[in-house]
């Protein structure tokens, strides 16, 4: 418990070392922030102190809290439609992940959602001779 909370407070710490070196003036009071919360998600990702879903959800609590930047605009980021593409294939693959067959029933739903499982399957077989 102490290991967590002292890793994160170290975090929040050298969050701070850019004001240090930066000359005064160089970022506004957003950049600064912006760079703040850069640092502390890169420090917690490396070292996995809590999972990385909470991290990557970090700027929606602490921008809103900290700063003059709307909620709205914070959000945008996150609600790409490719981003929930690429939510959506996850969440897919942790299904077949857990299932009992694994990899080769996801393999057998490809195969079975072509129309044209025939050429599907003799271009596999062609491939497999080749390689041999």
């Amino acid at each position: 418990m102490y290991y967590k909370f002292f890793t994160i407070s170290l975090g929040i710490l050298l969050s701070f070392v850019p004001d240090f070196f930066l000359a005064e003036g160089f970022l506004n009071d957003t950049q600064q922030l912006v760079l703040r919360v850069l640092i502390l998600m890169i420090f917690l990702w490396l070292t996995e102190v809590i999972p990385s879903s909470i991290t990557a959800l970090i700027p929606i609590i602490v921008t809103p809290f900290i700063s003059q930047i709307e909620l709205k605009d914070v959000l945008t980021s996150y609600s790409s439609s490719v981003v929930f593409l690429i939510l959506g294939g996850f969440i897919i693959a942790l299904g077949f992940e857990k299932s009992k067959d694994g990899f080769f029933c996801t393999f057998r739903y490809a195969i079975r959602a072509t129309p044209i499982r025939t050429t599907a399957n003799a271009l596999i077989n062609q491939v497999l001779v080749l390689s041999i």
